[in-house]
C-alpha cells in the first residue's frame, strides 16, 4: 500500500518508477543471509509515517549497493524488550502453532525470520499464565474509541473492526496515512488530541468530531 501511494504520488513515481523491481535487485544482491535482516528494516520503518516515508529511497539505496545495513531506523527510540517478549511469549506463541505459521510464511518476502528468531528468544525467556480471560468475546457497554492507521504493518484494520463488534458504543477512526503509531502524522494536537479529549471528558464517541482526520497525511516521501 505504501509503496502504491509512492507510484500515485507525481514526484515520488518520478524519482522511484519500479520500488517492487528495486526490491528484487536489492535482495538478490544481498543474498539469502543478509536479505532478512535488510527486510526486517524495511517491516520497522512501517512502524511510523515519518519513518514510512524513507521507504522508497531505503529500497532504491540498497538496489544501488549502497550499506543500508548500517541505518538504524528508529534510532534513539527506547524498546522495551523484556516487556515485549514477557507479553508476545506468554500470550501469542503459547497460543498458537508456530511450526504451521513458520511454513505459511515461507510464501512471505520475509519468510520466517520473525518467527524463529523469536521462538529461540521465548525458549529463554521466563513464561506467564496468560489470563484465561484473555480471549474471550462477548458484547459490552463500555465505551470505546478506536484509532487505527490503514498502513499499520502489525495490526492491520481488520483486526480493529473485529474487536470493535464486541463494543455496541464503540468508534473506529482510520488514520488513511497512519501506521502504527501516529507519529509524523500532521494534525496530532489540532485533530487527534481534540478528539481523544473530547471522548474522554463525555465517555461517549458521540462527542468525538472525526471529520478533521481526512485532513492528516504524513510527510512528503523522502529523496536521497
Amino acid at each position: 500500500m505504501l509503496l502504491a501511494a509512492c507510484a500515485a504520488d507525481a514526484a515520488c513515481a518520478r524519482q522511484y518508477p519500479d520500488s517492487w523491481a528495486e526490491l528484487d535487485r536489492a535482495t538478490a544482491a544481498l543474498g539469502p543471509d543478509r536479505t532478512p535482516v535488510f527486510l526486517e528494516k524495511v517491516r520497522t520503518l512501517l512502524y511510523l509515517p515519518t519513518t514510512a516515508r524513507s521507504v522508497p529511497s531505503f529500497i532504491h539505496k540498497a538496489a544501488r549497493g549502497e550499506p543500508v545495513l548500517d541505518a538504524q531506523p528508529g534510532a534513539g527510540r527506547v524498546f522495551a524488550d523484556g516487556l515485549y517478549l514477557a507479553i508476545t511469549c506468554s500470550e501469542s506463541f503459547a497460543r498458537m502453532d508456530v511450526d504451521q505459521a513458520i511454513v505459511q510464511s515461507a510464501a512471505t518476502r520475509l519468510g520466517a525470520y520473525r518467527l524463529t528468531r523469536q521462538r529461540e528468544a521465548c525458549k529463554q525467556w521466563p513464561m506467564a499464565a496468560a489470563d484465561p480471560m484473555l480471549f474471550r468475546n462477548g458484547q459490552y457497554d463500555v465505551p470505546v474509541l478506536f484509532l487505527a492507521g490503514a498502513l499499520d504493518p502489525v495490526t492491520p484494520v481488520e483486526w480493529t473492526n473485529q474487536a470493535a463488534r464486541m463494543f455496541r458504543n464503540s468508534k473506529v477512526v482510520v488514520f488513511a496515512e497512519g501506521a502504527h503509531v501516529p507519529e509524523g502524522l500532521s494534525g496530532l494536537d489540532t485533530c487527534m488530541d481534540p478528539m481523544i479529549l473530547a471522548f474522554v471528558a463525555a465517555a461517549s464517541t458521540q462527542a468525538s468530531d472525526a471529520s478533521c482526520v481526512a485532513t492528516m497525511v504524513r510527510e512528503p516521501f523522502l529523496f536521497p
